[in-house]
């Protein structure tokens, strides 16, 4: 290794055994010696710490990224389950209006069909949900017909029909279409 020698006065007392000597007498000589072993301690402790620091960040890296997959996965099995839960609301409604177009011929809004379904509980939340009839609303894509062709055009009775409702609505005989109300309607 490595000799520092040290004195304060006195002769050299060449200590053969490399051992530090404390002087505990003014005057004598003082040597260390500095093994390179322990320089190489202080390396190998910084790298140390430096590998428990990289762990650490992997290991944390880890668990977030499996909290993220741990809350993805929950929330696609709730979205199943609401997705059966309406799949189950929409079979339940269409027995309910196979059962009604058994027991009568005409339809009103005071049947059990056209209540709003009052809520029950799951788990989770609850679920409600209602039917609304449809007929009585005007599909607007009746407006354009398409032949084999692809070729569309205006369909005239349907422009015809949709006039005399909007003209009814709006109180005229006719009616362009423009909301009621606005000028040139």
């Amino acid at each position: 290794g490595q000799h520092y020698t040290a004195t304060r006065g006195g002769s050299d007392t060449g200590n053969q055994d490399r051992r530090p000597y404390y002087p505990t007498v003014p005057g004598a000589r003082l040597t260390m010696f500095v093994n390179p072993e322990h320089k190489q301690q202080g390396v190998a402790l910084i790298t140390a710490l430096l590998v428990a620091a990289l762990v650490t960040v992997v290991a944390v890296a880890m668990a977030s990224r499996q909290q993220l997959d741990i809350r993805r996965t929950g929330n696609m099995l709730e979205a199943d389950q609401a997705y059966m839960y309406a799949l189950a609301a929409e079979s339940w409604v269409s027995d309910m209006l196979k059962v009604d177009k058994q027991k009568t011929q005409i339809d009103t809004l005071t049947e059990d069909w056209a209540m709003k379904l009052p809520p029950i509980p799951i788990e989770g939340g609850v679920i409600t949900g209602s039917v609304e009839d449809l007929q009585g609303r005007f599909n607007l894509n009746n407006l354009i017909e398409t032949n084999a062709a692809g070729n569309s055009k205006p369909d005239q009775m349907q422009i015809k029909i949709l006039r005399s409702c909007t003209g009814q609505f709006c109180g005229r005989k006719s009616a362009d279409f423009t909301f009621c109300g606005q000028p040139g309607g």
